[in-house]
């Protein structure tokens, strides 16, 4: 009791909290041994009632689980116990736990390491890594006998974030919407969008203002705000592009279905431009199809050569990622030049697929129009 109690004020105390003792972590891992559980001769630890996260070994198999996550290297077995799960960390509390805190191994052989957390991973491929040698498999408490991770090996150890979301889901999921981030001095930016992935609708360079209504608070956040987001929902972004607020809701998962992209109607931007373009631009009508019948609506406006010159806001073009500058180089199968050939591949189909290329990177996209 004595040892818990001395536990509690080094809790309470700031940053500047004295160095644990050995005792101390020796306090911890018998307040939380019971959630220390071989499987196999795996080791694993409880992270709920009923779940044990199980690190993978080379020596014994195991045969019997809810699955396995191969980047974190960790088995999801179910138990027929009701287990012990220790308090966890509150990881987005700096003031509570921060790279000053203290941290161990636990041990039973009074041979607990403690020290600092060196550095938190910042993407998918990080894993959070300490500032003391650890070479062994073993549950990572604060002073406060509060699990903060489970080393795994090379001073590096897998964080209860990613056990609170490996314990989650019956299969390995990572939400993931094809966007980088970068930061400098003023703020968080777009770095890369895949054309192809759920975050399309972003573009490099768009500033980051807020995720669900909450400003950036570091890349990690917003990285884990995407990796970490729960199955099927949408990320609301607002950002600044070109001195404009706007607004984007992504996508984090779920089937993203070609039909998505079909026309019910035009939007009035949209027939605004239709008519400003027919009446205006001979360009439009001098093959006897109206370009704007074909791609208009859907919201693009191209050039003679197939460059992207306009995409028109509030239309599947904007919404599915299409930028100005990019340039059409095939309808369906067939490689188009011109204007021109464009419209005699396309003739009357109500469906096509549009490969377009953009900084040399191909994407297709398919217009779906009615007739």
């Amino acid at each position: 009791m004595k040892k818990l109690l001395l536990l509690a004020s080094i809790c309470i105390l700031t940053l500047a909290a004295p160095r644990p003792t050995q005792d101390d972590f020796n306090a911890c891992f018998e307040k939380n041994k019971d959630s220390i559980v071989s499987v196999n001769g795996n080791y694993g630890i409880a992270i709920t009632p009923e779940l044990i996260a199980v690190v993978k070994n080379s020596d014994t198999a195991i045969n019997d689980y809810v699955k396995f996550d191969p980047f974190l290297g960790l088995y999801l077995v179910k138990s027929n116990q009701n287990l012990h799960v220790p308090d966890m960390v509150d990881e987005n509390d700096d003031t509570k736990f921060n790279k000053a805190t203290w941290v161990a191994t636990l041990s039973d052989s009074n041979a607990s390491i403690m020290g600092h957390v060196k550095a938190f991973g910042s993407t998918l491929g990080d894993f959070d890594e300490l500032n003391f040698d650890v070479n062994i498999t073993a549950q990572l408490n604060s002073a406060c006998c509060k699990l903060v991770g489970l080393a795994i090996g090379d001073n590096k150890f897998i964080p209860v974030r990613y056990l609170k979301h490996f314990a989650a889901y019956d299969d390995v999921y990572y939400g993931d919407i094809g966007v980088s981030f970068t930061e400098n001095e003023t703020g968080f930016y777009v770095a890369s969008a895949d054309p192809l992935g759920r975050g399309k609708a972003l573009m490099p360079k768009d500033k980051i203002l807020s995720v669900d209504n909450t400003a950036p608070k570091g890349i990690r956040w917003l990285n884990e705000k995407v990796l970490f987001a729960p199955k099927g929902s949408i990320l609301e972004f607002k950002i600044l592009r070109d001195n404009e607020e706007i607004k984007l809701f992504i996508p984090v998962s779920g089937e993203i279905k070609l039909k998505d992209n079909s026309i019910d109607e035009i939007s009035p931007k949209v027939a605004a431009t239709l008519d400003t373009l027919t009446s205006k631009n001979t360009d439009i009508d001098a093959y006897g199809v109206s370009l704007g019948e074909i791609l208009l609506p859907w919201g693009i406006v191209v050039d003679k050569e197939l460059i992207v010159t306009k995409v028109i806001e509030d239309t599947p073009a904007h919404a599915f990622g299409i930028a100005k500058n990019d340039k059409i180089l095939q309808v369906n199968n067939d490689r188009v030049k011109t204007y021109k050939d464009m419209l005699e591949k396309i003739d009357k189909q109500s469906s096509f697929l549009l490969l377009f290329t953009r900084n040399n990177f191909d994407f297709f996209a398919r217009v779906v129009r009615e007739r």
